[in-house]
């Protein structure tokens, strides 16, 4: 019996709770696995109904109410220090031992940051070098660096596309959270106001290797 893999998209431009639905289907639902294919752009914000407030940038927001693996995609990209930041935060909730990172996610530095403050600025960027870090990997430049090639991920290193497969195979359900909104698609938003990818589930679903 093949499992399901569902997805959560904002079909607007970003800021319209997905973090909450996130967390609130992945407690009704528990998902085998959730999965993202997250940049380090804008915030992903959980609130629980003590008024507790739980904001990620990296981890897929399910992860708070999942057991199983937490897997960032091979279209991830990864600030190293907001990462680190974030397994540290969420200790409790057993992230560091369920982490999977897919080799090819592409490490976003302080120089990618740097440069879009010269070439995005203009068109009101979160300017963190996510698309600066994309735009490297797209041209296999030699100075680009991946989650393969960092000291402090290797410990998360693992075949994530494998892993979502044999979830979906053995008959089990992936919660997918994608990030920002249609409209700010590379190609069907209004360009050049838009982000460096575009938000559909096609695309979504196959940066988080599903």
């Amino acid at each position: 019996m093949k499992g399901k893999a569902y997805l959560i998209q904002d079909g607007q431009w970003g800021s319209t709770g997905k973090g909450k639905l996130a967390g609130y289907l992945a407690e009704k639902l528990a998902p085998d696995a959730v999965a993202c294919d997250y940049m380090t752009n804008a915030g992903h914000t959980w609130v629980g109904d003590d008024g507790t407030k739980i904001m990620t940038q990296q981890i897929p927001t399910g992860a708070l109410f999942n057991r199983g693996p937490v897997i960032l995609g091979p279209g991830c990209g990864i600030t190293l220090e907001v990462l680190l930041k974030e397994i540290e935060m969420l200790k409790g909730h057993d992230i560091e031992s369920r982490l999977k990172i897919h080799p090819n996610a592409v490490i976003i530095t302080p120089e990618h940051a740097e440069l879009e403050q010269t070439t995005t600025k203009r068109v009101a960027s979160t300017m963190k070098g996510c698309g600066a870090a994309l735009a490297q990997k797209i041209v296999r430049s030699p100075y680009v660096k991946l989650a393969c090639d960092t000291e402090e991920l290797l410990p998360y290193i693992d075949n994530t596309v494998k892993i979502a497969t044999n979830i979906l195979e053995g008959g089990g359900a992936i919660q997918v959270e994608g990030a920002q909104g249609f409209g700010l698609s590379l190609d069907y938003g209004m360009y050049p106001f838009v982000t460096s990818r575009n938000i559909t589930p096609g695309d979504i679903m196959s940066r988080a290797g599903i």
